[in-house]
C-alpha cells in the first residue's frame, strides 16, 4: 500500500519547501503537525484524497516521513491490530521480520502505539528500519474511526536520524476538531 501511495503522491503531487517551521493542518481528518524548516512537502492535488503529507527532510541521505489520517475502513479497530497489519504487510511482500518492538505513547493526547520494526525485504541483504506511531480516534457509533499513522522507513544506518525526526513530528502533532457533517 505504501508503494502505491508513494507512486500516487509522486504522480500527482506538489512539492514545496518550508522556509521555517510551519504547521500543516488537515481539517478533514482533524490534526496538525509542524513541518521542519527546510523540509519539502509532498501531497496529492485535489480532487485526490487529502489524507496527509510526505515530508522530505534534507540531510545526510534525505529522509522521507509520512503523516497520514485515514478512516478505519477495514475495521481494524485497535492500535494493536493496526500494528499487526504493518507487520503482516512486510511478510506478505516476502520480507523477513528481524525484530519488532511495541511501546505505548501519546499522540496529541490520544493513546498511541510506537511500533519499531527491523526487517529484510525480499531478495535483499540490507536491513531496513521502519517505525510507525499509530493512534485510533473513536467516532460515533456505527461509523469508522480515524487511524493516524506517522511513519518512516530507512536503511538501518539512518535509524538515529529517522527516530529523531519522527520524534519531533510526534511531539508537535495535535488533535483538531473534526468538521461537522
Amino acid at each position: 500500500m505504501r508503494t502505491a501511495l508513494t507512486l500516487l503522491a509522486f504522480l500527482v503531487s506538489s512539492s514545496t519547501a518550508a522556509a521555517k517551521s510551519a504547521p500543516y493542518v488537515n481539517h478533514e481528518y482533524g490534526y496538525s503537525v509542524e513541518v521542519p524548516s527546510g523540509a519539502r512537502i509532498i501531497r496529492t492535488q485535489p480532487p485526490g484524497p487529502q489524507h496527509g503529507i510526505g515530508i522530505i527532510v534534507p540531510g545526510d541521505g534525505e529522509l522521507e516521513v509520512w503523516v497520514d489520517g485515514s478512516y478505519d475502513a477495514t475495521s481494524l479497530g485497535s492500535v494493536d491490530a493496526i500494528a499487526q497489519h504493518h507487520l503482516e504487510t512486510i511478510v506478505d511482500a516476502g520480507g523477513e521480520i528481524l525484530s519488532a518492538e511495541r511501546a505505548f505513547v501519546r499522540l496529541g493526547g490520544l493513546a498511541a502505539l510506537r511500533v519499531t520494526i527491523k526487517n529484510r525485504p525480499r531478495g535483499s541483504t540490507a536491513v531496513v528500519f521502519e517505525e510507525h506511531v499509530v493512534a485510533l480516534r473513536a467516532s460515533k457509533k456505527g461509523e469508522p474511526g480515524i487511524i493516524y499513522d506517522l511513519s518512516v522507513r530507512v536503511p538501518e544506518t539512518q535509524r538515529g536520524n529517522a527516530e529523531a525526526q519522527l520524534g519531533r513530528l510526534v511531539s508537535s502533532w495535535k488533535v483538531l476538531p473534526l468538521p461537522r457533517p
